[in-house]
């Protein structure tokens, strides 16, 4: 299975919902409290990860969406990593293989590509030390 990164941290959720449901548990519709928990933890469940690459076969990636797929050669000589973008006909642009023959490719499973990086602003953690 894929490692995923939570977009919220379920462990700290779970652990205050459970803190709630003990308080709720003294009114006078326990049964209620006991739903709605059930239901808020299905919820968070539900809540989409990082990094999770989605098989081809699930779905597939929105077109003229670039995202990061995984390939397989045909020739069963090995699997790679790429950027790619889906195109408005159905076909793949892989930035790996601009050169080299796509037909030759499966694409397994794609991710949505992180944001990216934003070093910090030094000139303002500067100013911040001499205030």
């Amino acid at each position: 299975m894929a490692k995923t990164v939570d977009l919220i941290n379920r462990d700290a959720v779970r652990r205050e919902l459970n803190a709630q449901y003990a308080v709720a548990r003294s009114t006078k519709n326990p049964d209620a409290v006991e739903q709605v928990l059930r239901e808020v933890s299905e919820f968070v469940d539900s809540l989409p990860a990082l990094n999770r690459w989605i098989p081809c076969s699930e779905r597939l990636p929105e077109q003229g969406q670039k995202v990061i797929v995984q390939f397989r050669y045909s020739n069963n000589t090995g699997t790679a990593i790429s950027t790619a973008q889906r195109t408005y006909s159905g076909s793949w642009i892989v930035d790996a293989m601009r050169y080299a023959d796509k037909e030759r490719i499966t694409i397994q499973a794609w991710m949505l590509q992180p944001d990216a990086y934003e070093p910090p602003d030094i000139e303002s953690d500067t100013e911040k030390e001499s205030d």
